[in-house]
């Protein structure tokens, strides 16, 4: 069965139920979550459907799986030393899309004074999910058309740049605007392309 999901008056997909699985454990899934599966019929809380109770379940099971084989292996190291049982540390679980998705993974040294960022991004590889989550994660942020948002951060164009590109692969194109310095970066566009914006961005200071 295919599943689409609704995010920001926009539909993705088609996902398999190997994949709605796995967006549900790394919480890019959630009870708020609008889905369908007959996408033409509208858009439901991933609640109303009983394959989100199951992939929750699944995500919930295994997750306390992993917990319980954690414990059992320390448990084990330590009898075998014959020393007293020390308190599991547990490590939290760390989504593998996280460092992508985060803009805590930017330097963390950046800018007081905000500026408005255009972000245009062709994204080809079914990743976009990904990539809306860590755009929002910088700040205010305003969809303008299909493929352009508006952005207000304190992150400077290279640090919004390496951070979104993290979520995108070979298929997928990115170039962002500092609006009120008229600085640029992009991401992927090709040597040709390349030449011909810099040639463009730079023939006021020939």
């Amino acid at each position: 069965m295919h599943w689409y999901v609704f995010v920001e008056n926009q539909s993705y997909g088609p996902y398999s139920d190997d994949q709605m699985r796995g967006f549900v454990a790394e919480g890019r899934i959630s009870n708020s979550s609008l889905i369908s599966n007959t996408p033409q019929s509208g858009f439901f809380s991933a609640t109303e459907f009983d394959a989100y109770n199951l992939w929750s379940g699944d995500a919930q099971q295994n997750m306390l799986s992993s917990v319980a084989a954690a414990g059992a292996v320390s448990v084990q190291a330590t009898t075998a030393n014959y020393a007293p049982i020390q308190p599991i540390q547990k490590q939290p679980v760390q989504p593998q899309y996280e460092q992508a998705q985060a803009p805590q993974s930017t330097p963390a040294v950046h800018s007081n004074k905000s500026c408005v960022f255009l972000v245009m991004a062709e994204i080809r590889s079914g990743g976009e999910m990904a990539f809306l989550q860590t755009l929002r994660g910088f700040g205010q942020t305003q969809r303008v058309g299909d493929t352009v948002w508006l952005v207000r951060s304190t992150y400077s164009v290279e640090q919004i740049r390496n951070t979104l590109s993290q979520t995108l692969n070979q298929q997928d194109r990115l170039f962002i605007l500092n609006s009120h310095a008229g600085k640029t970066a992009w991401f992927n566009i090709g040597a040709d392309l390349d030449h011909r914006i810099r040639e463009l961005w730079d023939e006021d200071e020939g």
